[in-house]
């Protein structure tokens, strides 16, 4: 008995750990918008600046959706605070750094820690 709880325990916490993992998604700030739900951007890894200039959003939300190269979603929505919402400009390089499971969506959804601009 002691040893199933312990050994229930430890797998738990190994599950935990894994749940709290960063993890980085780097790409281009294709749109900023706002929704109920908050403030949020749109990184996308694979997409040309003529579409993030002349859009429209439809396409743009049509890429992000698409699966990259590495078998994950081209583009992630990252929700952000009002500071980082202010600062990022569309057509900007940027790496989200997150943790935890995203939303099961078309692009995936989440919030992020921290969105850092690597390049204009």
């Amino acid at each position: 008995m002691k040893r199933r709880l312990i050994l229930s325990l430890s797998l738990f916490l190994w599950l935990l750990a894994g749940c709290a993992e960063k993890k980085e998604f780097t790409g281009k700030a294709a749109l900023l918008e706002e929704d109920i739900h908050g403030r949020r951007v749109l990184v996308v890894q694979e997409i040309s600046d003529k579409v993030l200039q002349e859009g429209p959003i439809e396409k743009i939300l049509e890429i992000a959706s698409r699966t990259g190269e590495n078998g994950n979603s081209n583009g992630m929505f990252f929700y952000i605070d009002e500071d980082t919402f202010q600062k990022l400009k569309t057509g900007q390089t940027v790496t989200a750094t997150y943790r935890g499971p995203a939303q099961e969506a078309l692009p995936p959804k989440v919030g992020a820690d921290k969105v850092e601009v690597t390049a204009e």
